[in-house]
């Protein structure tokens, strides 16, 4: 009840059902069925950090480079995580770690978090919006707000652009930069062949593994044959933070 509660309040909580969450497997049983009610059905809408396992980024049916790509902004992190080569990893591909910014509730009142909606827009396609969030039936006169089926499927999609959650009445805010830290902010782009703005680390989608070091005035380099088109580099946190 706390937490649905809460829900109303709060974009960046997450929603706990044991039950129906300790069910992780994502292949069919020997029926052939994933239940769509259990966790294995899907991913649920990150919050502040997930882990993308090579199974789903082959469900999802994009490889770590699109991710990368799809994903890339300044407050977003992705380590890679090895995992093993094996038949349901046949490409040897990595487990992506992301973490969206900072540790955040991200109020109501402060609007729709963008990078939430970002990477919620990655996973729709492998969301588990089914989850069942419901515990005990409610009796007759319980003033306890609980979570329903509908309120569930609405919570699971509160990142949609369709959306109305938390409720049709209250007017549902665009993602603000006002109000958020100035370093929360999204930080512009620089095309390749122009000179470096602000000396620091940055790093290109269209190169994996480009993160380096510019100095202010540098001129950043054009990533010649890329298959994701435009240079376009972008600040980026030191690596002797990332340990």
């Amino acid at each position: 009840m706390l937490e649905r509660i809460c829900a109303d309040y709060f974009y960046g909580i997450d929603i706990d059902h044991p039950f129906k969450m300790g069910f992780h497997a994502n292949v069919p049983d020997e029926t052939g069925i994933v239940l769509p009610s259990d966790l294995g059905a899907g991913l649920r809408p990150p919050t502040w950090c997930f882990m993308l396992s090579p199974i789903w980024q082959r469900k999802l049916g994009k490889p770590e480079h699109q991710i990368r790509v799809e994903l890339a902004d300044p407050r977003i992190k992705i380590t890679a995580i090895p995992y093993p080569r094996d038949k349901l990893n046949p490409d040897g591909a990595n487990g992506l770690w992301i973490e969206l910014g900072d540790l955040d509730l991200y109020p109501v009142e402060d609007g729709v978090p963008d990078v939430l909606v970002k990477a919620n827009s990655l996973i729709r396609p492998i969301r588990c919006d089914e989850l069942n969030l419901n515990t005990l039936d409610p009796w007759d006169g319980d003033p306890n707000p609980r979570f329903g089926y509908e309120s569930s499927l609405r919570w699971m999609r509160r990142f949609d652009d369709d959306s109305d959650w938390p409720s049709a009445e209250q007017r549902r805010k665009p993602s603000p930069d006002e109000g958020r830290a100035t370093a929360s902010k999204r930080k512009p782009l620089v095309p390749g062949g122009e000179p470096c703005p602000q000396a620091g680390w940055w790093f290109t989608p269209a190169q994996l593994d480009s993160r380096r070091y510019f100095d202010k005035g540098e001129i950043m380099p054009i990533i010649k044959g890329s298959s994701f088109g435009d240079t376009n580099w972008q600040q980026t946190s030191d690596p002797k933070d990332d340990k």
